[in-house]
């Protein structure tokens, strides 16, 4: 799918480079483990490839480049979305945009919840998972929030 700043794609074997050169983030918000070397890239690309399930999708921006990496899974009526932009990418609209598009995933699947678990730390992810319509359902652990969107 896509929107006017970015779209959405599968992984492919290809993008061990691209996402190395993003994925090396040691954030406690980076949701899938950032890449030490190309050989962590590689492997978190071959798990989101194979994985039966969830549902990894390359984040692209108009120029053709990764910029980060969206993760959905499916449960019944809802859908869990963890995502991350690039560093160097952040603060340009793209995880709205992705957000959005997966919106309209959830809608032709009649997926009547979307779902985000953000560290209670991330102020940015939490303002933009409000910004779209999320609210506050519950705390997960102590360091983690639960945010739906019902569409």
């Amino acid at each position: 799918m896509q929107s006017k700043i970015v779209h959405l794609r599968n992984f492919t074997k290809d993008d061990v480079n691209q996402y190395y050169s993003i994925a090396q983030d040691k954030s406690e918000y980076f949701p899938f483990g950032y890449c030490r070397n190309k050989k962590d890239a590689k492997d978190i690309i071959d798990s989101f490839i194979n994985s039966l399930d969830l549902n990894a999708k390359a984040v692209i921006n108009g120029q053709d480049k990764i910029v980060g990496a969206i993760l959905l899974e499916y449960q019944k009526e809802k859908i869990q979305v963890s995502y991350f932009i690039g560093i160097q990418y952040r603060r340009r609209g793209y995880c709205s945009q992705a957000i959005r598009i997966v919106e309209q995933i959830a809608k032709n699947k009649n997926i009547k919840i979307i779902e985000f678990c953000i560290c209670k730390s991330n102020i940015c992810s939490m303002l933009l998972a409000e910004k779209i319509g999320a609210k506050k359902v519950k705390r997960y652990n102590n360091d983690f929030i639960i945010l739906q969107k019902c569409i």
